[in-house]
């Protein structure tokens, strides 16, 4: 006989529910984003004991499996993989979307978007027509780009969130019908395909049951610990900088900018004017963020903005190379002369710039603050 336990923590919600096969024998929910790992392994003990069924006689685990936040989706996954080795049963993934979509639709068959919340101003999401068929998504996107198609099921206020009665329910009548689990491999979660996930929405197309792992629709916000970037780094990888980029960027600036560093909005807006007049790129080192610039442009003259190399990557090439690709840049954009400002006392900055051929030509006293002029500096293309 089936004995399914089901498992989301996708959302803020944590949620648990046991399947005979037949029908949902118990489930439970608690909501709270922080307490994903303090809550599960009660509500899973607790499920158990309502539903009558003992941990060794489960035969199928299914998790959802997100879109979600990286830190509370880790969690229900972990919790999942690690019951199905211990206990030698299947684990199978379900879209956590799905589950919402399900629910909804078991009382209203209606075409219909889903929205859960994905932090950073931003919402996951997915579109299903009136039989239940996930036609669109899941994607990531902020609150102007969610798409417009049929009712909306959570909201950028009030985002839905899933529960596990009906990843059990899915599950279930999947596995009754004979559907192959997708493989493993939706996402590449290092380097999203476009930051959006469109290649995970193409990839998981048409399936019900995946792979016991993490739709990343982004970067995780975990990022390697400085600990392990390298002392000796070799030249690193310049590329433009993204959306998705943001966050990283935003945690170095008050490190290199105390009294100056810009918000994320700030960088929000900067990019909202690439490609036209601006360019922004980072500097990526072992998969880590270490170092980002960006330039106006606005013919025949293009403007440094920023230029920030992290403390533990400087003296390594990285801000040569930051420059090289600025200048590069506005360069091939038809720019003949390239304008910064630096403070007077950064001493190092100023040699680098000199060694492109950049030239003092005027100070603003106390431009960083009292006593802290800037350096204005120049170079015309050769």
């Amino acid at each position: 006989m089936m004995r399914l336990i089901a498992l989301d923590t996708a959302t803020p919600a944590s949620t648990v529910a046991v399947h005979d096969g037949d029908r949902v024998l118990a489930s439970r929910q608690v909501t709270d984003s922080s307490q994903h790992a303090e809550v599960l392994a009660v509500l899973v003990r607790d499920v158990l004991a309502e539903a009558d069924v003992k941990m060794s006689e489960l035969t199928h685990i299914a998790c959802g499996v997100g879109p979600g936040p990286f830190t509370g989706l880790r969690v229900g996954l972990a919790t999942a993989n690690t019951m199905g080795y211990a206990l030698g049963i299947p684990v199978v993934g379900i879209c956590s979307l799905d589950a919402i979509a399900r629910a909804h639709q078991a009382s209203r068959a209606e075409s219909i978007t889903v929205v859960t919340g994905a932090r950073r101003h931003e919402f996951y999401w997915a579109s299903y027509d009136t039989s239940g068929t996930r036609i669109a998504g899941p994607e990531v996107a902020r609150e102007e780009n969610l798409p417009n198609f049929g009712a909306v099921v959570g909201t950028p206020s009030s985002p839905a969130i899933p529960d596990a009665h009906w990843i059990a329910q899915i599950a279930v009548e999947a596995m009754a019908r004979g559907d192959e689990t997708a493989p493993s491999g939706a996402v590449n979660v290092e380097q999203p395909a476009g930051g959006d996930g469109a290649s995970t929405a193409d990839f998981i197309r048409g399936r019900t049951l995946l792979a016991a792992e993490a739709l990343y629709l982004r970067r995780p916000d975990a990022v390697p610990p400085v600990s392990v970037v390298s002392a000796t780094a070799s030249r690193p990888n310049v590329r433009l900088m993204r959306w998705w980029d943001i966050d990283a960027v935003s945690a170095l600036e008050p490190q290199l900018f105390s009294t100056t560093a810009w918000s994320a909005g700030t960088f929000w807006s900067e990019l909202a004017g690439a490609p036209d007049t601006r360019h922004y790129v980072v500097a990526e080192e072992a998969g880590q963020i270490v170092g980002y610039a960006g330039i106006t442009i606005y013919p025949p003259e293009a403007e440094v903005q920023t230029i920030a190399v992290a403390p533990w990557q400087q003296r390594h090439g990285t801000g040569r190379a930051l420059l090289e690709t600025l200048i590069g840049e506005s360069v091939a954009r038809g720019c003949s002369r390239m304008l910064l400002e630096v403070r007077a006392d950064n001493t190092a900055a100023i040699s680098l710039y000199a060694s492109f051929g950049f030239a003092i030509n005027g100070r603003r006293r106390d431009y960083y603050g009292a006593g802290q002029d800037a350096v204005l500096m120049q170079r015309d293309a050769q």
